[in-house]
């Protein structure tokens, strides 16, 4: 089995380079453009987005349904981030509630600025844990549609 990967990432689906807001979580809403640029970088897997509508439904004056609607809802998304560990003080950074990182998962998005790249703010983080030497932390995230990480 060859041990040799070019242009690739061997063990994930993507790399993204994190941004921490300051103070973690507190005004998330308002400090992301002077956040701490390129926290760190980190590959993601087992990545899945959501992207749903949001359903109303119609009904006349004796309840019985007239007819409904959707409207797009907020996308979410989860995965697995693989945590990088400093090589020289054996520790490892994990990521945070708020952080934020920007990427493309679909490039038909025609309301995204660049060709799809979308923002995404981290909104639940779990404890990292370790798996054959490598810290793993399972995170979900939610679509930024006011501020701009990248």
């Amino acid at each position: 089995m060859s041990q040799y990967v070019e242009n690739a990432i061997p063990y994930g689906s993507r790399v993204v380079t994190f941004k921490r807001v300051s103070g973690g979580a507190s005004g998330v809403s308002s400090t992301f453009t002077t956040a701490i640029a390129n926290l760190v970088s980190v590959v993601m897997e087992n990545i899945s987005v959501t992207r749903k509508l949001r359903e109303v439904n119609q009904y006349n004056e004796v309840g019985k349904p007239s007819g409904s609607f959707g409207v797009e809802d907020f996308v979410e998304g989860s995965g697995v981030v693989q945590l990088p560990k400093d090589p020289v003080a054996n520790t490892v950074s994990a990521v945070q509630c708020g952080d934020a990182f920007a990427t493309v998962f679909d490039k038909s998005i025609t309301d995204a600025a660049v060709n799809g790249l979308e923002n995404f703010v981290v909104t639940s983080a779990d404890t990292p844990e370790e798996q054959i030497m490598y810290k793993k932390q399972s995170i979900r995230f939610k679509k930024l549609y006011s501020a701009v990480v990248a």
